[in-house]
This record gives C-alpha cells, structure tokens and sequence, in this order.
C-alpha cells in the first residue's frame, strides 16, 4: 500500500480453501465443520467435553479435580484407565493418589482406589487391573504388584516387588528390579525371576512368546544421555535374552505388534523386526519423547511441550514417512493408546481421546 492509498501491483485478494453454505469456514477448528462441511463432533456426557484440533474430534475425557498429575494410562474395549499422584491443598496429605477409569464415550469417572501410595505403573486385562504401590506410610522401600477386578472391589496384593513399568499376559505380571527380570502369577504367589537383566529399564512389554525390554547402559555425563542401550526380549518361560537392538539413546516406551518392536530413542521412532536386525528410524527430530503405542497402520507418540507450540500427540506410517501432527498445544502430554477408532493420551491433569486416528 503505497502513500497515495494505492497499491503497488496487483491489489490482495481473499481466497478461502473451504466455504461451507457459502462462508469460509477453517474446517480444521470450526466445531460445527470440523473435518468438513457439516460434520459436528458428537456430544459426549458431562463432565466430559468436545472440540475441534486439526480436523478430527477432540474429547477431554476426564479432569482431575485435586491437585496433582496423572502418571500412566492404558485401554480396553469399554473404558480408559489411569494412575494419578495427588497432593491436597498446600502439599499436604501426600498420599492422596489412586487409580480412576471413565468409559471410552466420556462421562462420570470411577476411582477404584484413593489415599494410597501408586507409583504410576499400570496395566490391564479382560478381568482387572494392575499397579504397583509402595507402603503407606513409607516404612521401608518395599513395593507391591497390586490387582482389582474391573468391576471394582477391595484390591488384592500378589507379591512384593515392582519398580519398573509392568506388562500382564494370559497369566502371568511382569517387571524389572533388583537386577531380574521378574514375574508372578495374575493371582499372586511367589514371584520367579525370568532373567537376569543388566542397568535400569523404563519400558516392558510382551506378547504370546516374548517379553521384551530396555535396557538403559552407560551415562554420559556431559550431554546426561545413556549412549549404550539396549532393546532385549526373552522367552516368557525364561532362557537366553536375545539383543534386539544396540547403542540406543535413552529409550523410553516400547510395544510390539505381531511383526516388530517400537521404541522411542533420545529425539527418533525406532523399530526393529520381532527376530532381530537392522534397526529403522522412522521418524527423527521429536522432542521429549515420553510414550508410544502403535496399531496396525501407524506407530503413535506424545512430544513434549516446547517454549512455542505447547506438546503434541504425532503419528507416522508403519513404513516411516512424514509424521502427522495429530493434536497440539498439550499440557505435558505422555501415556498413550490406541484402539480401532481413537487414540488417547494424558496431560498433565487431563485424559484425551481423538477420533478419528
């Protein structure tokens, strides 16, 4: 725009990539258009809410209401489940933490336990719930697997021990400590260890066959990053642990599906085939990588919050490629799921749900 009101060249014109009854309409936040002309994400029951980000529907399935944070979640085919640590008002009464769940369409949330000492691992099956908890008060550093049926009920110890994230098969809870890798019955007893493992591990998994693992090796000081991991899987029935992958940097989450084994490691996607090989990045240049899930198409993470775009919930083919921004501007997002449908993921005091994937 020149002195003169003019314009040098050619005057700006609008133009509009969508127009939904005639009005430009930004179908990638627009409530009533959201994804396209029309479509209106669906109501859910109080207290959930919906919204529009990025073209698909965006469901806060449940807030916390005390202080606190939300740890860990995971999904079954009706409800989403989850670990929080809670204070009350001012940092008091410290042991305020439990385990909730709320149905996958959103509504009133249950919490199974309150005022115990959870330290946020979680896990799931077709009849309970597991988690791992320390003593309250805190006499000593024992820890404990616990377990309640889905339906609710009083919880039930099944053995001592428990520091690492814990996986659950058709019949059997599993962990890393002390130096093993460790199992018990999904109706407790004595536990057996599986395996020796060497350094700490922040990921378990496991499948009909295998559990597998990561093994966190040698810290360097300067950049604080493990510069030697391993991913490791074994025999559920124990034997020799078979190296997956090495030189890994800081791997966080793992899974597996019926072909390969997927982890996060220091700002990249990592997979490597079920048998062993060479190692494919799928993606790079995440940041704070923190959780990981996968479903038959695409592998699923949780980046952290930078200092511009707030955290963001990424997706990427199976095959690597482009990764696709599924959410932004989450507060601390981590644990994450998937099912046919939806993912889902935890902020920092919130349980999301995004449909479709």
């Amino acid at each position: 725009c020149q002195g003169d009101g003019t314009w040098d060249g050619a005057a700006p014109t609008c133009t509009c990539d969508v127009t939904c009854n005639g009005i430009c309409t930004d179908i990638q936040m627009d409530d009533h258009n959201c994804g396209g002309c029309g479509v209106t994400c669906p109501t859910v029951p109080s207290p959930s809410t919906t919204q529009c980000m990025l073209g698909r529907c965006l469901v806060t399935l449940a807030t916390l209401t005390s202080w606190g944070s939300i740890r860990n979640i995971v999904v079954d085919s009706s409800s989403v489940y989850w670990t929080a640590n809670g204070v009350g008002a001012g940092g008091t009464n410290v042991d305020q933490d439990s385990v909730s769940k709320v149905p996958l369409g959103g509504g009133a949330p249950t919490t199974f336990v309150s005022n115990d000492n959870i330290l946020g691992n979680i896990a799931v099956d077709a009849s309970s719930i597991y988690w791992v908890r320390m003593p309250s008060p805190m006499t000593d550093s024992t820890t404990y697997i616990m377990k309640v049926p889905l339906a609710g009920g009083t919880p039930t110890t099944l053995c001592k021990g428990g520091l690492s994230a814990i996986a659950v098969d058709a019949s059997s809870v599993y962990w890393i400590t002390g130096g093993a890798l460790m199992k018990v019955s999904r109706d407790g007893g004595t536990p057996a260890a599986v395996v020796a493992v060497q350094g700490y591990s922040l990921s378990i998994a496991v499948d009909a066959t295998d559990v597998y693992w990561t093994n966190y090796g040698t810290t360097d000081v300067l950049s604080e990053h493990t510069i030697d991991d391993t991913v490791m899987k074994v025999p559920v029935g124990g034997g020799t642990p078979t190296t997956l992958a090495s030189g890994q940097d800081s791997p966080r989450s793992l899974v597996v599906d019926a072909t390969s084994v997927y982890w996060t490691a220091g700002s990249s996607v990592m997979k490597v085939p079920l048998d062993g090989g060479s190692p494919i990045t799928l993606a790079s240049g995440q940041f704070l990588l923190s959780s990981i899930a996968v479903d038959g198409s695409s592998v699923y993470w949780t980046n952290g919050a930078d200092l511009y775009s707030g955290g963001a919930v990424m997706k990427v083919p199976l095959g690597g490629g482009t990764p696709t921004k599924l959410a932004l501007a989450q507060d601390g997002p981590g644990s994450i799921a998937v099912d046919d449908t939806s993912v889902y993921w935890k902020t920092r005091t919130a349980v999301m749900k995004l449909s479709p994937k």
